[in-house]
């Protein structure tokens, strides 16, 4: 599969304006840990609002029954993290399940704005202009900005972004089934081009690199050091990446899981807190200096408004149906399975989309 260069730019946006993006990041209230089930976040984001970042979360009623409800959302990448020993190839490494749990929340997604400044990000033409040339599509429409945040410790195995398609995204089909679509190649015609501008904030320049692969998964990978104000704008959707181990102490991170809460509590401080619901403690405390804070900007790419208007009101959007019909019939001709009128469950089909159709790079332990 073709996959996408690699665009470097910075500075970004200007000193100001970076010191007011690190402010929005250090005004939310809470960061929850990324790998925790996506259905809460709108939730966990209104909670913290109303000013109890403690406060327990419940998941949201999906719209619909999930595909193979006993798989992880990224059950692909997760897995491949622990097989590999993450991008060090550490399986030995007692603390390894909490490196790749690092913090991500939701700042504006779409006209939705959950943090006051990431409209001006989310604006930028250093990035518009970047994702133009990325695409050679004329439409560039920004839609989305994450914050993500590493501790001294962390660190991001190897993956792909989830893809959208027409009539197939995120709000009622797991993650790993969507990178599975777009990986196997079946689905092309029905792709949604996204560009992803990931801005490096917050940090030391030492460590916590971005790793990826733009000449494919055979060829050596590619390694971009942690550059402030430096935006890496790429097909994240294609290109494989992960980031290396942020440097520092790691004694907290053991104590991570869904329940644990990131804090930003003023003065450039971050509180990690971590227990039962409506019991958490706070274990370590970070300046942010010691943290690697990145901002990840999604834009649409489209050749003409007619295709900007068909991914949202297409004839030929897909259906769960067609799309395991597709793979089922697919996994047939490679021979993993004897026909279509398999037993499998749900959760052992989509283990099978996942080992047929998602290959990772090899690591080489260091």
């Amino acid at each position: 599969m073709a996959v996408a260069e690699v665009l470097a730019v910075g500075p970004v946006v200007s000193p100001d304006a970076a010191a007011r993006l690190i402010a929005t990041c250090e005004r939310f209230p809470v960061f929850t840990p990324s790998g925790t089930n996506r259905r809460r976040r709108r939730r966990a984001r209104l909670a913290a609002t109303v000013g109890d970042p403690d406060a327990a979360v419940n998941p949201r009623t999906p719209k619909r029954p999930p595909f193979a409800p006993g798989l992880r959302p990224r059950e692909d990448s997760q897995l491949n993290f622990l097989r590999q020993g993450g991008l060090r190839g550490a399986t030995d490494d007692s603390l390894l399940s909490a490196r790749h749990k690092y913090f991500r929340e939701t700042l504006q997604d779409g006209h939705e704005v959950y943090a006051s400044g990431a409209e001006e990000y989310l604006a930028n033409q250093c990035l518009a202009e970047a994702a133009h040339r990325l695409f050679g599509r004329d439409l560039v429409v920004p839609w989305n900005v994450y914050a993500n945040v590493m501790l001294p410790g962390q660190e991001l195995g190897m993956h792909t972004d989830t893809p959208e398609f027409r009539g197939a995204h995120r709000d009622f089909l797991p993650n790993w089934l969507l990178c599975a679509m777009h990986l196997s190649g079946l689905f092309e015609p029905w792709r949604v081009r996204i560009a992803t501008g990931i801005t490096h904030l917050l940090g030391s320049e030492e460590g916590g690199a971005f790793l990826c692969y733009p000449d494919g998964i055979d060829h050596p990978p590619a390694r971009y050091e942690a550059t402030l104000n430096t935006a890496l704008v790429l097909d994240s959707d294609s290109i494989f990446h992960g980031v290396e181990l942020v440097p520092g102490c790691d004694d907290a991170i053991g104590q991570i899981d869904a329940n644990t809460r990131l804090v930003p509590k003023g003065k450039g401080q971050w509180f990690l807190r971590c227990g039962a619901p409506g019991q958490l403690e706070t274990v370590a405390v970070y300046s942010r200096e010691e943290l690697r804070l990145s901002l990840s900007w999604k834009a649409y790419c489209f050749a003409d408004e007619a295709e900007c208007h068909a991914r949202t009101d297409s004839a030929d959007a897909l259906n769960t149906e067609t799309i395991l019909e597709m793979f089922v019939d697919e996994l047939v001709v490679r021979g993993r399975l004897a026909g279509p009128d398999h037993a499998l469950s749900e959760e052992d089909l989509g283990m099978l989309i996942i080992d047929e159709f998602i290959r990772f790079p090899e690591v080489t332990p260091t």
